[in-house]
């Protein structure tokens, strides 16, 4: 995660590069797995 931030950093917050936009994509895509994971698992239960 610091990884991240820190390659953030240095890229400036430009979101008009595709890196930006692939590094925002990423995440959205993460917190997407692990909220449906997370909801599958207390159906479950």
């Amino acid at each position: 995660m610091s990884d991240a931030h820190t390659l953030l950093q240095v890229n400036g917050g430009e979101c008009n590069e595709k890196p930006c936009l692939y590094e925002s994509l990423t995440t959205v895509f993460s917190v997407l797995v692990v909220s449906s994971f997370l909801y599958i698992w207390f159906a479950t239960f």
